[in-house]
């Protein structure tokens, strides 16, 4: 092998492994955050009924990390622990953007635990990271096959 070629195929090694790197650190929103977190009387996928989503992007001052802490905090802490709450997925996009994606067994069980969370003392820090601006959010109801 010549050591052009020999250049080349490190070269794209190089490149490939620092590609496969890129990816596994594009998921610090706690990789991709698929959480099926399950609890007493929690619903079960099954009677997921609600699809709930959410997408803003970050204030310029707010890193993905420390907002992926928060954003888990706020799925551990309050999100999960609401009656009805099946599943909730989180993931950055580019330049600040997020989408938070949750499953609930109603649209009454979604409701409730929207409000509930205005009352709670982390909402203040989420809300406060975003530009409201930027943010949409739709319920989606399954249709029955």
């Amino acid at each position: 092998m010549t050591f052009i070629h020999q250049t080349k195929l490190l070269t794209i090694a190089v490149i490939g492994a620092l590609a496969l790197t890129a990816c596994n650190n594009i998921k610090p929103a706690h990789q991709a955050q698929h959480h099926d977190i399950h609890h007493s009387g929690a619903a079960t996928e099954s009677t997921a009924k609600v699809i709930e989503i959410a997408s803003f992007t970050l204030k310029p001052n707010v890193s993905y990390t420390d907002f992926a802490k928060l954003d888990h905090t706020v799925e551990v802490d309050h999100v999960a622990k609401q009656k009805g709450f099946v599943s909730r997925e989180s993931a950055m996009g580019k330049n600040g953007e997020w989408m938070v994606m949750v499953h609930w067994a109603s649209l009454a069980d979604a409701d409730a635990s929207m409000e509930s969370f205005t009352k709670t003392p982390i909402a203040a820090e989420f809300m406060g990271s975003l530009d409201l601006d930027t943010m949409k959010m739709n319920r989606y109801t399954l249709v029955d096959k």
